[in-house]
């Protein structure tokens, strides 16, 4: 059944049915120019945004392990966290970006009117990332004569990770547009024409249970151990779908890399939303390590058997601190084995355009063909939507 629908899937990607996969359209020379001008000019970059606008950049960022500007996030209304990020910034020399596909999310035109009315930050600091139309944050951009940019407006916000709208204020913090685009170019073209996805070295597999796409075959339903990244798209969906089968409803992400934060959380926005809806859902949960190990790791060995774990590692650095930290996560990894847990090992070799890319790729395609063989959108999010009219 997933073969079949991934066959289908792949169809689908070939006729490019899915608009946020048309990395052609990304207009590379011309967010390269721009962030030249705006790293020549500013020493922070301010992103104003909710959801996928915020945690598309975020995700994006996990490529750099020191960003080249300082980055803030402007993500809720707690008027005392915003005030208490934005005393620190020379306001002068920061550039501001209140993204919004819509155009209308009413906490980004609240924090946008903020910054802009009440902050007084220059106008010429701040690009509004909008649809041009007629919505709240167009027409408020306007008329403070604040930069306007043309938002791509895709089909998903969190599918469209790789964007336009995304890619400028990343390019500004260090990423490099150009081996991005590549990298997703050539992930798409590789799955399309070998039907399966080439490890371009990134991850360290520690499994034998790695197998190429065209030999597919469905996980059983008993406790599985994987670790590594090295398996197939059809392996993870039939793994996420099995565990559900057997009860196991909420997937704990065990982050033992801080440069990984914001992937992991672009990750756990993707399976949520996607796949909340019609009576299912994965439940995503991030801990930290080692942190979350003096909060949570009692409950994970000796609780309920209804979740499934993934330990997340980055192994490039070489201190004794970073040394403790990889056998830290080793233990872990070895704990939940001992107690029969279902634990999935991802161990970054290095990180960079490419490695977080075939992040985003695994991902994306996986909650596809598991909203497939549910019959459910993965690209909508009604009851949120609904939410937003109240």
């Amino acid at each position: 059944m997933l073969s079949k629908l991934y066959n289908d899937l792949l169809l689908q990607i070939k006729s490019n049915k899915y608009d946020f996969l048309r990395f052609d359209l990304i207009k590379q020379d011309q967010i390269k120019n721009l962030a030249v001008q705006l790293t020549a000019k500013y020493d922070t970059v301010i992103i104003i945004g909710f959801g996928a606008s915020c945690l598309n950049i975020r995700a994006l960022l996990s490529m750099k392990a020191v960003t080249t500007k300082r980055l803030i996030y402007l993500d809720n209304l707690d008027q005392l966290a915003i005030d208490k990020k934005l005393a620190v910034v020379n306001l002068d020399k920061a550039v501001f970006f209140s993204l919004s596909r819509s155009g209308n999310t009413n906490e980004t035109y609240l924090l946008t009117k903020y910054v802009l009315e009440v902050l007084h930050v220059p106008s010429q600091n701040v690009y509004v990332t909008v649809p041009f139309s007629n919505n709240l944050l167009y027409n408020l951009a306007k008329s403070f004569g604040a930069n306007c940019l043309e938002h791509d407006n895709v089909s998903s916000g969190r599918f469209g990770i790789i964007s336009n709208a995304s890619l400028l204020p990343a390019a500004i913090a260090g990423v490099d547009v150009g081996k991005v685009v590549a990298a997703a170019s050539q992930k798409i073209s590789d799955i399309i024409l070998d039907g399966s996805i080439v490890n371009s070295g990134e991850v360290d597999s520690r499994s034998d249970r790695a197998t190429p796409i065209n030999n597919r075959r469905a996980l059983s339903d008993d406790v599985t151990n994987f670790s590594s990244i090295d398996y197939n798209i059809c392996e993870i969906a039939a793994y996420y779908l099995n565990q559900y089968s057997l009860n196991r409803h909420m997937l704990v992400m065990f982050n033992y890399s801080y440069q990984l934060d914001g992937l992991c959380r672009w990750q756990q926005q993707i399976t949520a939303e996607s796949l909340g809806k019609n009576g299912f859902g994965i439940t995503p949960i991030i801990a930290k390590g080692t942190f979350d190990q003096h909060s949570q790791l009692q409950l994970y060995l000796e609780g309920p058997d209804d979740k499934f774990y993934k330990i997340i590692t980055n192994n490039k650095e070489n201190s004794e601190i970073a040394r403790s930290l990889a056998a830290h996560a080793n233990n872990i990894y070895n704990a939940l084995v001992q107690v029969k847990r279902p634990v999935m090992l991802e161990n970054f070799v290095h990180i960079d355009e490419y490695a977080i890319i075939d992040q985003i790729i695994h991902t994306m395609f996986s909650t596809m063909l598991i909203a497939n063989y549910l019959k459910i959108d993965p690209f909508n999010q009604p009851s949120v939507d609904q939410y937003k009219k109240i």
